[in-house]
């Protein structure tokens, strides 16, 4: 099977959607990828893709949509179709504030995208196959269009590449991490509010590993807040990967991938307890009260004061992250349950002939 894999560009970092094209490759698959940028009209045509005459396309995130599905009407041929969510804070499906736009005034990363995301459904209701990143995020599609979603689950895998490559022997530092991009969503500042609660002789500095708009507001707010912050970048070239080993433990709200990389070097994640996170997770992660500042700052303590847990909790995530106890799937699970989904796409669109 030769499978064209589309994926927004990131230029920044190496996205999940790149490595899990490659895991693809990985396992004997024929994969081209392509990474779009944001093209809602014209379409350049790429002589490598038409040379390359693929069996399927793999829309990996909705925002490559619009070229794929051009591709899948060019070419005839099948298209499945992944989206993780429809954003509840960007489409009036939820209030905003129950997702961190709260205490970030002049916020701007969050515009109403109700439009945008009307377009994008019609044009995944048009692929031969679909699905979303979990079950309980469901019912953004079924809030925000008004009728049933027919679509499939597919969990994410990760990509142990880099975290072998960058693996070493450090000191631990008085410390804690987050990776992110710096948006309200990740509560950035839920988390500098909450070190800033905690008392001065047990305080921890905080390493933040990321990119975004919001870098400004967060330097003003740890200053504000007497929190001893340093900022790392994209954490390019195992800057990344050594943090998180200097690390005593992360922090990590509305982003697995973060997860999945501490637990690899058997470091535990304090987060919120979003039901959508322990889908995935389970009791992987040490939880807080959702957006209860005073809970995370005592989860965080609770490590601080009992630090004989963290290396329990740290082995107990990577046992169940690496041993199949979550719904974070394996290479070999993720890349069957791919070409399911792809298979599956190409009996619909023959059916439709």
């Amino acid at each position: 099977m030769k499978i064209l894999c589309f994926t927004p560009l990131n230029e920044e970092i190496k996205t999940p959607e790149t490595s899990f094209a490659e895991t693809l490759i990985k396992y004997g698959h024929d994969v081209i990828l392509f990474h779009t940028r944001n093209e809602h009209s014209k379409v350049i045509i790429d002589k490598q893709i038409t040379d390359f005459k693929p069996d399927v396309i793999f829309s990996m995130m909705e925002y490559s949509l619009p070229v794929a599905l051009k591709y899948k009407e060019l070419l005839n041929i099948p298209l499945y179709a992944h989206i993780e969510c429809i954003p509840p804070w960007r489409t009036g499906i939820d209030n905003p504030k129950d997702y961190g736009l709260d205490l970030y005034k002049g916020m701007t990363d969050s515009p109403d995208m109700r439009e945008t995301y009307k377009i994008l459904l019609n044009m995944f209701d048009k692929a031969d196959y679909r699905t979303i990143s979990q079950e309980l995020w469901r019912y953004s599609f079924e809030k925000f269009s008004g009728k049933k979603l027919d679509a499939g689950i597919k969990y994410y895998t990760y990509d142990t590449r880099p975290l072998k490559k960058y693996k070493g022997e450090y000191a631990i530092k008085n410390q804690i991490c987050t990776i992110a991009r710096f948006v309200p969503i990740k509560r950035i500042h839920h988390i500098i509010t909450a070190l800033s609660l905690i008392d001065k002789s047990i305080r921890p500095s905080y390493a933040l590993i990321g990119y975004g708009n919001m870098i400004s507001f967060l330097k003003e707010l740890a200053d504000g807040c007497d929190v001893n912050i340093h900022f790392y970048g994209s954490g390019k070239d195992g800057v990344k990967e050594q943090v998180i080993q200097e690390s005593m433990f992360n922090v990590q709200i509305f982003g697995g991938m973060p997860v999945i990389e501490a637990a690899y070097y058997n470091k535990p994640v304090v987060s919120y307890d979003v039901p959508q996170f322990m889908e995935v997770f389970g009791d992987s992660v040490l939880y807080a009260k959702t957006n209860d500042i005073t809970s995370l700052k005592d989860k965080i303590e609770y490590l601080l004061t009992n630090k004989e847990k963290i290396k329990g909790l740290g082995e107990k995530a990577n046992d169940m992250i690496f041993n199949d106890k979550t719904n974070i799937w394996n290479n070999e699970r993720y890349t069957k349950e791919v070409i399911k989904n792809l298979n599956k796409a190409i009996e619909n669109f023959e059916a439709k002939k």
